[in-house]
Protein backbone atom coordinates (compact mmCIF):
# COMPACT_ATOMS: atom_id res chain seq x y z
CA UNK A 1 0.00 0.00 0.00
CA UNK A 2 1.93 3.35 -1.12
CA UNK A 3 0.48 6.63 0.63
CA UNK A 4 1.63 9.20 -2.19
CA UNK A 5 -1.66 8.50 -3.93
CA UNK A 6 -3.21 12.39 -4.25
CA UNK A 7 -6.39 11.37 -2.51
CA UNK A 8 -3.92 11.07 0.55
CA UNK A 9 -3.32 15.23 0.09
CA UNK A 10 -6.91 15.32 2.42
CA UNK A 11 -4.53 15.01 5.82
CA UNK A 12 -2.75 18.09 5.34
CA UNK A 13 -5.05 20.17 4.33
CA UNK A 14 -5.92 23.60 6.59
CA UNK A 15 -9.77 22.82 7.06
CA UNK A 16 -11.50 22.27 10.15
CA UNK A 17 -9.84 19.40 12.64
CA UNK A 18 -12.85 17.23 12.40
CA UNK A 19 -12.93 17.38 8.30
CA UNK A 20 -9.20 16.10 7.92
CA UNK A 21 -9.28 12.02 7.97
CA UNK A 22 -12.60 11.73 6.32
CA UNK A 23 -11.88 13.93 3.30
CA UNK A 24 -8.37 12.66 2.31
CA UNK A 25 -8.55 8.79 3.88
CA UNK A 26 -12.30 7.90 3.91
CA UNK A 27 -12.55 7.58 0.21
CA UNK A 28 -9.22 5.51 -0.35
CA UNK A 29 -9.26 3.62 1.97
CA UNK A 30 -13.02 1.57 1.61
CA UNK A 31 -11.66 1.85 -2.25
CA UNK A 32 -8.59 -0.08 -0.83
CA UNK A 33 -10.25 -2.25 1.21
CA UNK A 34 -12.55 -3.46 -1.54
CA UNK A 35 -9.74 -4.70 -3.87
CA UNK A 36 -7.28 -5.78 -1.02
CA UNK A 37 -8.31 -9.58 -1.76
CA UNK A 38 -7.55 -9.72 -5.59
CA UNK A 39 -4.19 -7.77 -4.78
CA UNK A 40 -3.55 -9.79 -2.13
CA UNK A 41 -4.03 -12.77 -4.44
CA UNK A 42 -2.16 -11.64 -7.56
CA UNK A 43 0.68 -11.19 -5.36
CA UNK A 44 0.95 -14.55 -4.65
CA UNK A 45 0.74 -15.70 -8.07
CA UNK A 46 3.71 -13.49 -8.63
CA UNK A 47 5.33 -14.59 -5.32
CA UNK A 48 4.62 -18.11 -6.69
CA UNK A 49 6.24 -17.66 -9.82
CA UNK A 50 9.41 -16.03 -8.46
CA UNK A 51 10.02 -18.54 -5.78
CA UNK A 52 9.80 -21.33 -9.09
CA UNK A 53 12.66 -19.60 -10.67
CA UNK A 54 14.53 -18.70 -7.81
CA UNK A 55 14.28 -22.72 -7.06
CA UNK A 56 15.62 -23.37 -10.50
CA UNK A 57 18.54 -20.71 -10.38
CA UNK A 58 19.57 -23.01 -7.17
CA UNK A 59 19.10 -26.08 -8.86
CA UNK A 60 21.14 -24.95 -11.28
CA UNK A 61 23.90 -23.72 -9.33
CA UNK A 62 23.84 -27.68 -7.35
CA UNK A 63 24.07 -29.20 -10.70
CA UNK A 64 27.31 -27.41 -11.33
CA UNK A 65 28.46 -27.92 -8.29
CA UNK A 66 28.32 -31.53 -9.22
CA UNK A 67 29.20 -31.15 -12.64
CA UNK A 68 32.71 -29.46 -11.42
CA UNK A 69 32.84 -32.37 -8.30
CA UNK A 70 32.82 -34.66 -11.49
CA UNK A 71 35.99 -33.12 -12.75
CA UNK A 72 37.75 -34.37 -9.56
CA UNK A 73 38.42 -38.08 -10.36
CA UNK A 74 40.00 -37.67 -13.80
CA UNK A 75 42.07 -34.76 -12.91
CA UNK A 76 43.58 -36.50 -10.28
CA UNK A 77 44.39 -39.55 -12.95
CA UNK A 78 45.44 -37.32 -15.40
CA UNK A 79 48.65 -36.03 -16.36
CA UNK A 80 48.15 -32.14 -16.14
CA UNK A 81 51.13 -30.02 -16.24
CA UNK A 82 49.31 -27.99 -13.39
CA UNK A 83 47.57 -30.82 -11.32
CA UNK A 84 47.46 -29.74 -8.19
CA UNK A 85 46.36 -26.03 -9.39
CA UNK A 86 43.44 -27.26 -11.29
CA UNK A 87 42.82 -29.64 -8.27
CA UNK A 88 42.82 -26.84 -5.72
CA UNK A 89 40.56 -24.44 -8.03
CA UNK A 90 37.95 -27.44 -8.52
CA UNK A 91 37.88 -28.15 -4.89
CA UNK A 92 37.20 -24.53 -3.53
CA UNK A 93 34.77 -24.43 -6.62
CA UNK A 94 32.66 -27.27 -5.10
CA UNK A 95 32.69 -25.58 -1.64
CA UNK A 96 31.66 -22.18 -2.57
CA UNK A 97 29.25 -23.42 -5.02
CA UNK A 98 27.40 -25.45 -2.30
CA UNK A 99 27.87 -22.50 -0.03
CA UNK A 100 26.19 -20.21 -2.68
CA UNK A 101 23.15 -22.92 -3.21
CA UNK A 102 22.34 -22.95 0.80
CA UNK A 103 22.22 -19.14 0.99
CA UNK A 104 19.84 -19.01 -2.25
CA UNK A 105 17.80 -21.55 -0.60
CA UNK A 106 17.53 -19.31 2.66
CA UNK A 107 17.00 -15.99 0.42
CA UNK A 108 14.12 -17.81 -1.46
CA UNK A 109 12.65 -18.77 1.70
CA UNK A 110 13.16 -15.51 3.20
CA UNK A 111 11.50 -13.56 0.40
CA UNK A 112 8.55 -15.88 0.39
CA UNK A 113 7.80 -15.05 3.55
CA UNK A 114 8.75 -11.51 3.69
CA UNK A 115 6.08 -11.23 0.46
CA UNK A 116 3.90 -12.80 3.31
CA UNK A 117 4.46 -10.33 5.96
CA UNK A 118 4.20 -7.68 3.74
CA UNK A 119 1.02 -8.85 2.65
CA UNK A 120 -0.37 -9.42 6.08
CA UNK A 121 0.86 -5.94 7.22
CA UNK A 122 -0.93 -3.49 4.17
CA UNK A 123 -3.95 -5.95 5.18
CA UNK A 124 -3.98 -5.14 8.93
CA UNK A 125 -3.24 -1.47 8.36
CA UNK A 126 -5.92 -0.77 5.91
CA UNK A 127 -8.36 -2.84 7.86
CA UNK A 128 -7.10 -0.32 11.00
CA UNK A 129 -7.03 2.69 9.54
CA UNK A 130 -10.57 1.96 8.00
CA UNK A 131 -11.63 0.68 11.43
CA UNK A 132 -10.47 4.08 12.78
CA UNK A 133 -12.11 6.24 10.21
CA UNK A 134 -15.49 4.73 10.17
CA UNK A 135 -15.90 6.82 13.68
CA UNK A 136 -15.46 9.79 11.54
CA UNK A 137 -19.23 9.31 11.40
CA UNK A 138 -19.21 10.52 15.48
CA UNK A 139 -17.20 13.82 14.34
CA UNK A 140 -20.67 14.93 12.40
CA UNK A 141 -22.63 14.00 16.02
CA UNK A 142 -20.84 14.86 18.29
CA UNK A 143 -18.63 17.93 17.72
CA UNK A 144 -16.30 17.73 20.63
CA UNK A 145 -14.94 14.55 19.49
CA UNK A 146 -11.46 14.16 20.06
CA UNK A 147 -10.14 14.36 16.13
CA UNK A 148 -6.86 14.34 17.41
CA UNK A 149 -6.50 11.10 19.20
CA UNK A 150 -7.94 9.93 16.16
CA UNK A 151 -4.87 11.37 13.80
CA UNK A 152 -2.64 10.32 16.15
CA UNK A 153 -3.84 6.43 15.80
CA UNK A 154 -3.34 6.99 11.94
CA UNK A 155 -0.56 8.02 12.11
CA UNK A 156 1.06 5.62 14.40
CA UNK A 157 -0.60 2.49 12.63
CA UNK A 158 1.35 4.53 8.75
CA UNK A 159 4.40 4.32 10.76
CA UNK A 160 4.32 1.20 12.47
CA UNK A 161 3.27 -0.20 9.23
CA UNK A 162 6.34 1.67 7.24
CA UNK A 163 8.74 0.78 9.92
CA UNK A 164 8.10 -3.25 9.61
CA UNK A 165 8.30 -2.78 5.77
CA UNK A 166 11.66 -1.32 5.98
CA UNK A 167 12.95 -4.19 8.39
CA UNK A 168 11.99 -6.86 6.01
CA UNK A 169 13.02 -4.78 2.83
CA UNK A 170 16.15 -4.06 4.20
CA UNK A 171 17.05 -8.23 5.72
CA UNK A 172 16.20 -9.07 2.38
CA UNK A 173 18.76 -6.63 0.82
CA UNK A 174 21.59 -7.89 3.11
CA UNK A 175 20.92 -11.22 2.16
CA UNK A 176 20.34 -10.67 -1.32
CA UNK A 177 24.33 -8.59 -1.48
CA UNK A 178 25.51 -11.68 0.03
CA UNK A 179 23.95 -14.03 -2.15
CA UNK A 180 25.70 -11.49 -5.23
CA UNK A 181 28.92 -11.66 -3.47
CA UNK A 182 29.00 -15.63 -3.69
CA UNK A 183 27.85 -15.77 -7.25
CA UNK A 184 30.94 -13.42 -7.74
CA UNK A 185 33.46 -15.65 -6.04
CA UNK A 186 31.79 -18.28 -8.22
CA UNK A 187 32.28 -16.44 -11.24
CA UNK A 188 36.16 -16.05 -10.20
CA UNK A 189 36.71 -19.56 -10.09
CA UNK A 190 35.52 -20.27 -13.59
CA UNK A 191 37.78 -17.53 -14.62
CA UNK A 192 40.39 -19.44 -13.30
CA UNK A 193 39.82 -22.51 -14.58
CA UNK A 194 39.27 -20.91 -17.60
CA UNK A 195 42.91 -19.82 -17.57
CA UNK A 196 44.47 -23.21 -16.42
CA UNK A 197 42.21 -24.89 -19.44
CA UNK A 198 44.04 -22.49 -21.54
CA UNK A 199 47.82 -23.13 -20.12
CA UNK A 200 47.07 -26.76 -20.28
CA UNK A 201 46.33 -26.10 -23.60
CA UNK A 202 49.23 -24.28 -24.11
CA UNK A 203 51.54 -26.97 -22.68
CA UNK A 204 49.46 -29.61 -24.45
CA UNK A 205 50.38 -27.67 -27.97
CA UNK A 206 54.35 -27.60 -27.08
CA UNK A 207 53.69 -31.27 -26.20
CA UNK A 208 52.85 -32.07 -29.60
CA UNK A 209 55.26 -29.53 -31.34
CA UNK A 210 58.14 -31.68 -29.50
CA UNK A 211 56.44 -35.06 -30.11
CA UNK A 212 56.29 -33.90 -34.06
CA UNK A 213 60.44 -32.67 -33.81
CA UNK A 214 61.39 -35.93 -32.61
CA UNK A 215 59.06 -37.99 -35.15
CA UNK A 216 60.87 -35.81 -37.57
CA UNK A 217 64.63 -36.92 -36.17
CA UNK A 218 63.30 -40.87 -35.92
CA UNK A 219 62.27 -40.50 -39.69
CA UNK A 220 65.67 -39.02 -40.65
CA UNK A 221 67.76 -41.78 -38.10
CA UNK A 222 65.75 -44.43 -39.71
CA UNK A 223 66.52 -42.96 -43.53
CA UNK A 224 70.14 -42.57 -42.77
CA UNK A 225 70.42 -46.14 -41.14
CA UNK A 226 68.77 -47.11 -44.31
CA UNK A 227 70.88 -45.93 -46.98
CA UNK A 228 73.73 -47.09 -44.50
CA UNK A 229 72.50 -50.79 -44.79
CA UNK A 230 72.25 -50.23 -48.43
CA UNK A 231 75.59 -49.26 -49.00
CA UNK A 232 76.98 -52.37 -47.10
CA UNK A 233 74.71 -54.85 -48.87
CA UNK A 234 76.06 -53.26 -52.13
CA UNK A 235 79.81 -54.47 -50.80
CA UNK A 236 78.53 -57.24 -49.87
CA UNK A 237 75.94 -60.53 -49.82
CA UNK A 238 73.35 -60.38 -46.95
CA UNK A 239 73.41 -63.38 -44.61
CA UNK A 240 70.82 -62.71 -42.03
CA UNK A 241 68.46 -64.68 -44.30
CA UNK A 242 69.32 -68.39 -45.27
CA UNK A 243 70.87 -68.38 -49.13
CA UNK A 244 70.72 -71.24 -51.33
CA UNK A 245 74.03 -70.99 -52.89
CA UNK A 246 75.31 -74.06 -55.57
CA UNK A 247 78.32 -75.13 -55.14
CA UNK A 248 79.91 -77.64 -57.15
CA UNK A 249 82.86 -79.90 -56.35
CA UNK A 250 86.33 -79.32 -56.83
CA UNK A 251 87.40 -81.28 -60.46
CA UNK A 252 84.20 -82.76 -61.14
CA UNK A 253 81.26 -81.51 -63.22
CA UNK A 254 77.64 -82.02 -64.32
CA UNK A 255 74.20 -80.50 -64.19
CA UNK A 256 73.08 -79.36 -60.68
CA UNK A 257 69.82 -80.77 -60.95
CA UNK A 258 71.30 -84.30 -61.13
CA UNK A 259 71.96 -85.88 -57.47
CA UNK A 260 74.76 -88.14 -59.31
CA UNK A 261 78.31 -87.68 -58.72
CA UNK A 262 78.33 -84.97 -61.56
CA UNK A 263 76.63 -82.23 -59.03
CA UNK A 264 75.58 -81.32 -55.57
CA UNK A 265 73.63 -79.14 -53.53
CA UNK A 266 74.58 -77.50 -50.40
CA UNK A 267 73.36 -75.27 -48.11
CA UNK A 268 75.32 -72.72 -46.74
CA UNK A 269 74.45 -70.47 -43.66
CA UNK A 270 76.56 -67.02 -43.19
CA UNK A 271 76.69 -64.95 -40.30
CA UNK A 272 76.57 -60.96 -40.59
CA UNK A 273 78.98 -59.01 -39.26
CA UNK A 274 76.70 -56.15 -38.31
CA UNK A 275 78.96 -52.74 -37.44
CA UNK A 276 79.17 -51.25 -34.24
CA UNK A 277 77.64 -47.73 -35.03
CA UNK A 278 74.64 -49.67 -37.03
CA UNK A 279 73.90 -51.60 -33.71
CA UNK A 280 74.13 -48.31 -31.57
CA UNK A 281 71.83 -46.38 -34.39
CA UNK A 282 69.12 -49.38 -34.04
CA UNK A 283 68.76 -49.26 -30.39
CA UNK A 284 68.47 -45.55 -30.48
CA UNK A 285 65.78 -45.82 -32.94
CA UNK A 286 64.14 -48.30 -30.43
CA UNK A 287 64.25 -46.50 -27.46
CA UNK A 288 62.87 -43.14 -29.20
CA UNK A 289 60.39 -44.85 -30.93
CA UNK A 290 58.74 -46.20 -27.15
CA UNK A 291 59.17 -42.67 -26.11
CA UNK A 292 57.31 -41.69 -28.74
CA UNK A 293 54.47 -44.10 -28.32
CA UNK A 294 54.34 -43.16 -24.66
CA UNK A 295 54.49 -39.20 -25.31
CA UNK A 296 51.67 -39.64 -27.77
CA UNK A 297 49.35 -41.89 -25.63
CA UNK A 298 49.47 -39.19 -23.08
CA UNK A 299 49.13 -36.59 -25.01
CA UNK A 300 45.62 -38.28 -26.24
CA UNK A 301 44.47 -38.62 -23.01
CA UNK A 302 45.30 -34.95 -22.25
CA UNK A 303 43.36 -34.08 -25.29
CA UNK A 304 40.49 -36.14 -24.52
CA UNK A 305 40.13 -35.30 -20.94
CA UNK A 306 40.37 -31.29 -21.81
CA UNK A 307 37.74 -31.67 -24.43
CA UNK A 308 35.15 -33.08 -21.97
CA UNK A 309 36.31 -30.30 -19.53
CA UNK A 310 35.72 -27.50 -22.45
CA UNK A 311 32.17 -29.16 -22.93
CA UNK A 312 31.29 -29.05 -19.88
CA UNK A 313 32.42 -25.55 -18.81
CA UNK A 314 30.75 -24.58 -22.02
CA UNK A 315 27.52 -25.80 -20.89
CA UNK A 316 27.70 -24.28 -17.49
CA UNK A 317 28.55 -20.98 -18.98
CA UNK A 318 25.53 -21.05 -21.61
CA UNK A 319 23.29 -21.84 -18.24
CA UNK A 320 25.12 -19.01 -16.51
CA UNK A 321 24.79 -16.28 -19.11
CA UNK A 322 20.96 -17.54 -19.45
CA UNK A 323 19.83 -17.11 -16.23
CA UNK A 324 21.76 -13.56 -15.71
CA UNK A 325 19.44 -12.61 -19.12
Amino acid sequence: MTFSDPAISGIFRADSPHFRIPLGVEPMLFEHAANIESVAVGSQYQNHSDFGRKIWFSQSIKKAELMILDLVRPAKTSCFFHQELFLNCLHNFGQDARRAEQDLQELTTRIAGAVDQMLAINLYTVQSINTISAMSVLANILPNYPHKMREKKVFNTFTSAMSGLSFIVEDITVLANDQFTDLEILQGHLVELQDLISREGLAISIARSKLKKKKDEGKAKAKEVKEVKEEEEDEEEPSRLKKKRRIEKSGMGGDPDDDGPGGDWHWVKTEEEVPSKMVEVLEELKELGRESAEMWEEVQKMTEQQKRMNAQLKVFLVEQKGEEK
